[in-house]
């Protein structure tokens, strides 16, 4: 993974470019990718393993969701991208992988939902298609995906959602105890 505070020169689509971390987002293809072995996140890993996929014939699914949280509503900029698979018997189900933690979130996932969970957090997806057609190419189009998603996101399952992270929030911070508090 690319520390986001040191500069990079890498090629992109075979042009020798320098920046930090965010420049390369969704910009490299698989092949520049894999040979620098650097990645910049979740999508240089779905691009890395969608390749990987077409080599051995199989299909493949982008699926790009924006986070549920206050986070992400504060700085309309936390997503995660996964991959969804069909599986050997063809069923109207799908494999959804998570190439950058290398973990299979759902074996049995529906291509009909409208989020996905990943991280211990829910994902609202904004795009499920062909990587060819993946509409976010640099940082900026990532987060303007993010942004159009989470306005997508029906009221009630917001206010569900985001309460849920509150929750877990306030019970994280209640079980530390500052270094001043009497014991």
């Amino acid at each position: 993974m690319m520390d986001p505070q040191k500069e990079y020169t890498l090629p992109v689509h075979g042009i020798e470019q320098t920046g930090y971390k965010e420049q390369f987002l969704r910009q490299r293809d698989a092949d520049e990718i894999a040979e620098s072995g650097l990645s910049s996140g979740c999508g240089d890993f779905t691009s890395v393993f969608i390749d990987e996929l077409k080599k051995y014939g199989t299909e493949s699914i982008v699926v790009e969701g924006a986070e549920i949280s206050v986070r992400s509503l504060q700085y309309r900029y936390s997503g995660h991208s996964v991959v969804a698979v069909p599986p050997s018997d063809k069923t109207d189900r799908l494999i959804l992988v998570d190439p950058t933690s290398g973990r299979i979130l759902d074996e049995d996932w529906n291509p009909q939902s409208e989020s996905f969970e990943a991280y211990g957090s829910t994902y609202w997806i904004g795009y499920m298609g062909d990587i060819e057609q993946y509409p976010a190419h640099n940082s900026k189009e990532l987060q303007e995906l993010y942004d159009q998603t989470l306005k997508k996101i029906p009221s009630k399952i917001l206010e569900e959602k985001l309460f849920e992270d509150l929750k877990k929030k306030l019970n994280q911070s209640s079980h530390t105890t500052p270094a001043s508090a009497p014991r």
